[in-house]
């Protein structure tokens, strides 16, 4: 699944999960929403 992830999400790299997301574009509310992963196992 590694090989997976890292294809999928190349730039999250081997330490994607464990690093601090980035903001990404404004949402429905008007400031940023964080564009972490959506699942953690």
């Amino acid at each position: 699944m590694t090989v997976d992830l890292a294809t999928r999400f190349p730039h999250l790299g081997q330490h994607g999960a464990r690093r601090i997301p980035e903001p990404g574009p404004p949402g429905p509310g008007g400031k940023a929403r964080p564009v972490g992963p959506l699942r953690v196992r």
